[in-house]
């Protein structure tokens, strides 16, 4: 016979639901989401348990229950931007794919942009099924005159496609490449500029990053070389391409070459503009794409942006201000062309510049023209247990223990949805000597200072 405390811990088990059940509620409507303001919400969902930091991270890095039921094959898919505009995109899915296992991801940019809306049909991909097979998912994404591969919508677009993709498929979050023809390509080394991070290699074809220099192609803001030594490129360009021929590109791959970035030239003398040499090329592709996994989180990053609203990141760091008064900055920036040396990408305003390197908890930055930036901690390359130590421009910016912190973790997993690259805490670090006012140089939560 149960006793009568039996009995009642019988009833209030089955009509209170326990602890551990209310967080696998949430979780399954965090994962529910269909778009990071519904993540967010259901995040909020998660906070107000107020799980221990361990059991989140761990259930962040797991990820989602993948549906097994998943469609599979060609998919045209859409979603919109914030703005409400509409953007089609279609989606190879392997016929045999298995959720227990993650897939390469590589997204292909078209060419021909400069054309109006059409029908969301896929047609903007000849042949899709020539670059897509069963060891990767691939992505096909739609361009137009009002919205080119270099505007601010195109970079929304393509991260809301990263961030739907992995929500719904077993994505390998550090082997997501870009590959580009044309203005396709072109639009690949726009990402390398400006929005890095998600990407493992940038594959960019018969284009030509001069291209985005023109005021008249309208890039959204100014382009740095420096930043294009965070990840590795794959460059072909045909020598008998009437648009971007190889004597008209390798100027510009010499610059890059001397600023330190890790970029593979293939020029094909006999080739016009066109990807006929594709084929002969897969397995040099493929051997690049192997080797070249992404780290999520890189001990040596750079970073230059123009402004602070977007563009700011790269991995674990962020430029939150601007020093406007500091003046520009020097880079190597000059092509030589026809025996005459000139600036290959313009300067119309003020900007600033990090360099970050990180030793285990010691991190050392070099910046410029920065007034503020924030560095994103993440609890499987720091120790939280002991002091971590901040120098800036030979300065001793920071020393103390950080504590780990849930809403930072939901923050970031739910702006990225990445399963490897996960943040425990923000520290944010004024500089010292930054021209004008002046503030406290730290700021974030803390529990022990120098």
């Amino acid at each position: 016979m149960k006793t009568a405390a039996a009995v009642l811990a019988c009833v209030l088990g089955a009509t209170v639901p326990s602890a551990q059940s209310s967080l696998d509620d949430a979780f399954a409507a965090y994962w529910a989401a269909s778009n990071r303001a519904e993540a967010g919400a259901a995040g909020e969902g998660i906070l107000s348990l107020e799980p221990a930091f361990d059991e989140v991270l761990r259930r962040l890095e797991a990820g989602p229950r993948f549906d097994p039921d998943a469609a599979t094959g060609s998919l045209m898919m859409e979603r919109r931007n914030a703005d409400g505009r509409r953007y089609p995109f279609l989606v190879i899915v392997p016929d045999d794919y298995d959720p227990a296992r993650s897939y390469p991801l590589r997204a292909y940019l078209h060419g021909g942009v400069n054309r109006p809306l059409r029908d969301s049909d896929g047609g903007w991909w000849r042949n899709p099924q020539r670059v897509a097979d069963s060891r990767h998912i691939a992505v096909f994404p739609y361009s137009w005159e009002e919205s080119l591969w270099w505007h601010a919508s195109q970079v929304e677009n393509l991260s809301g496609i990263l961030w739907r993709l992995k929500r719904t498929y077993n994505v390998d979050d550090n082997r997501v490449a870009m590959f580009g023809v044309s203005d396709g390509g072109t639009g690949a080394w726009f990402f390398a500029f400006r929005d890095a991070t998600p990407w493992a290699a940038f594959l960019p074809f018969i284009a030509h990053p001069a291209v985005l220099s023109s005021p008249r192609v309208g890039a959204d803001g100014d382009l740095f070389p420096v930043n294009l030594r965070n990840k590795p490129f794959y460059v072909v360009n045909g020598g008998r391409d009437r648009l971007y021929p190889v004597d008209a590109v390798a100027p510009f791959m010499a610059l890059f070459d001397e600023a330190g970035v890790d970029l593979t030239f293939v020029p094909k003398p006999e080739s016009g503009h066109s990807t006929s040499w594709w084929p002969d090329e897969t397995e040099a592709i493929e051997a690049f794409l192997a080797a070249a996994p992404r780290d999520p989180y890189p001990d040596h990053v750079w970073w230059r942006t123009d402004r602070t609203d977007r563009y700011q990141r790269a991995h674990w760091i962020v430029i939150d201000e601007l020093d406007a008064e500091a003046g520009n900055i020097d880079e190597s920036n000059q092509v030589i062309v026809g025996g005459r040396a000139y600036a290959a990408f313009p300067r119309r305003g003020p900007s600033g510049q990090l360099e970050v390197l990180r030793e285990g908890n010691e991190v050392t930055v070099i910046a410029r023209g920065v007034r503020r930036y924030t560095l994103l901690l993440s609890a499987a390359e720091f120790d939280f247990d002991a002091a971590i130590v901040v120098h800036t421009n030979g300065e001793e910016s920071f020393r103390g223990r950080v504590e780990k912190s849930s809403e930072v973790l939901i923050k970031w997993a739910t702006a990225d949805a990445d399963r490897t690259m996960l943040f425990a805490a923000e520290l944010s670090i004024e500089v010292a000597g930054a021209t004008g006012r002046r503030r406290p140089l730290i700021s974030g939560v803390v529990t022990a200072v120098r």
